[in-house]
């Protein structure tokens, strides 16, 4: 490509090949001579500015090895990379999401654990609570019933005659209860 401007021939091949990584990464190396005689900070934009530019159209992988291609051509030239740059934001940036997930996963843990916790607590508490609610209606029910069976007793005898005395022995009653019957 015959182009006096260095920055335009640069942006022209770069558009013409972010589809064609291998013809790409062939025709970058022919470019390092034409960046020496630009001053240091248009070198160092257009470098920036491609890989920006490039980012947008092309795979992980291959950005890589652009990137690689303008850290060296970067390197001898003593300026970093937009690849460079982009490598610490994306560290970072990783590094940011990894701490956000790990803590919204502690907080999604930590209230899952509470009301599964609380779920299974209130069962246990449920089924101990009915457990002990049935034995002390059961105990209840029972003593209840002696004491009616008694009463009923008491009266059936008091009413054929027998002596209260001997009805409150036979059925531990008291006189009283007896005679209230």
């Amino acid at each position: 490509m015959k182009c006096e401007d260095v920055a335009t021939a640069m942006g022209v091949t770069a558009m013409k090949y972010a589809f064609n990584r291998k013809k790409l990464l062939a025709i970058l190396p022919k470019f390092q001579k034409a960046l020496t005689q630009i001053p240091y900070d248009e070198a160092k934009n257009l470098l920036e500015k491609i890989s920006v530019y490039l980012k947008e159209y092309l795979g992980e992988s291959i950005l890589k090895e652009l990137d690689m291609a303008f850290v060296s051509i970067g390197q001898k030239y003593g300026f970093v990379s937009a690849g460079d740059v982009f490598r610490q934001r994306l560290a970072a940036g990783k590094a940011e999401a990894l701490a956000e997930g790990l803590s919204k996963g502690l907080s999604k843990g930590r209230k899952e654990g509470l009301s599964k916790g609380l779920s299974k607590g209130r069962a246990e508490g449920l089924s101990k609570g009915l457990s002990k609610g049935r034995a002390e209606g059961i105990r209840q029910g029972l003593s209840k019933g002696r004491k009616e069976e008694k009463l009923s007793l008491a009266k059936a005898f008091r009413n054929k005659g027998f002596p209260l005395e001997t009805i409150a022995e036979v059925t531990g009653l008291s006189i009283d209860e007896i005679k209230a019957l």
